[in-house]
């Protein structure tokens, strides 16, 4: 299967603002009213063979928005401002390759998924040197369902992605694990649900943010993602909403 898309995603108003918020004695922070939508043109190619199957697609990516940084004044050259504006274009591929077979009441998935921009921004510390984020980005994902006797099905999943680049940001590699076991009854309408969370408590968020030639920042965040928790829920005869839409002018009052 092949398919080609263009989509256009426009700046909430938020980001539009023209006011200047104060973060610390050394960042400020704005909106940029002049900002333009972004356009994002995508050619996918989609091939299927019993239980393999092949994604790919090529991204073109026009008038991007990220976060940069500037002077914020000639008298306060020790100040950054920093506010989104569009980046030139660049090109993006996504690879991902997908094995689900069955194996008796075992039903395994293993994932593998190539990501690489072509992508170039100013070093930090220099007047005009560029800096290229373009390293290739892996990551391999393990998925297992497996049906177990008196109608139980147990699920265990690891997670490892690699060294990744996405526009002005750098992400260190990170890996993580989870595991549930959900059985229903009262055909289907009374399931439980118990599920651990990140077992090893391994999940972290370590990158670094480009903002040009004025400064980099390194961000390392120990979330709390760790958890046990059981869900019960109970499924009754409601009617069925006849309404199909969705309201006039949503996506502006999402944008708001």
């Amino acid at each position: 299967q092949f398919s080609y898309t263009s989509d256009i995603t426009r700046p909430s108003y938020q980001m539009l603002r023209s006011r200047i918020d104060y973060v610390n004695r050394y960042t400020y922070e704005s909106g940029n009213p002049f900002l333009q939508p972004s356009i994002i043109q995508n050619f996918a190619v989609t091939g299927i063979y019993k239980w393999w199957q092949l994604y790919a697609d090529m991204q073109h990516r026009k008038n991007d928005i990220i976060f940069s940084g500037e002077t914020y004044s000639a008298e306060n050259a020790n100040i950054a401002l920093l506010r989104q504006v569009n980046i030139p274009s660049y090109n993006l591929i996504n690879v991902m390759l997908e094995v689900a077979p069955t194996i008796g009441c075992w039903s395994p998935q293993f994932i593998l998924e190539l990501y690489k921009q072509w992508y170039t921004t100013l070093k930090p510390g220099t007047q005009d040197s560029e800096l290229p984020l373009d390293k290739p980005a892996y990551a391999a994902r393990w998925r297992n369902a497996i049906e177990l006797p008196w109608g139980l099905t147990m699920s265990a999943d690891f997670n490892w992605e690699g060294i990744s680049e996405q526009t002005n940001m750098s992400y260190k590699p990170v890996w993580w694990a989870n595991a549930s076991l959900y059985k229903d009854i009262l055909n289907g309408h009374l399931t439980f649900l118990l599920q651990a969370n990140d077992i090893f408590n391994t999940y972290h968020s370590d990158y670094t943010i480009y903002y040009g030639k004025l400064r980099m920042m390194n961000m390392n965040q120990k979330l709390s993602r760790r958890f046990i928790g059981l869900t019960v829920q109970y499924k009754f005869n409601v009617l069925k909403n006849k309404y199909k839409g969705t309201g006039a002018g949503a996506t502006q009052k999402e944008r708001l």
